[in-house]
């Protein structure tokens, strides 16, 4: 399998989707760490740096970057609010709820998420399986 990814990051240069990828495909944070240093920016890399909670003593910081990138996002917002509710800040878990009910989305990247793995899976030489639609895969073609 490690060729695989290997051979997937170097199709996509190694971009912040292709390393976070990398990453649930094989749970080595390796990939993870990488995508945090070399994309910080990314709002994709700050929600799975944060969903890994890679950098729990910097998850703060994490969080206000994703904030910062995504403002529409109210999924940063209620990141925020649940992180103040473990710290026991109830005024700012309202603010930042309140924050997100004025927001005009909640993306939780899952589509794009999905499709790099699709990506992945098909530079590995899988591909879907047709029979009852369920989007299962073999090593070989249609099975």
């Amino acid at each position: 399998m490690r060729v695989e990814i290997n051979a997937y990051l170097t199709l996509k240069e190694r971009g912040a989707d292709s390393l976070i990828t990398a990453y649930s495909l094989t749970d080595d944070t390796n990939f993870l760490k990488e995508a945090a240093e070399r994309y910080p920016d990314n709002s994709h890399v700050q929600l799975a740096v944060l969903r890994a909670d890679l950098f729990p003593e910097n998850r703060r910081h994490w969080l206000e970057a994703f904030k910062q990138s995504a403002p529409d996002n109210a999924l940063a917002s209620y990141l925020a609010a649940q992180e103040y509710f473990k710290a026991g800040q109830t005024d700012q878990v309202i603010a930042e709820l309140t924050e997100a009910g004025g927001k005009s989305a909640m993306d939780t990247y899952w589509l794009d998420m999905s499709q790099a793995r699709a990506e992945a899976y098909k530079s590995a030489g899988f591909a879907p399986l047709m029979r009852l639609g369920l989007g299962i895969t073999t090593p070989h073609g249609p099975g």
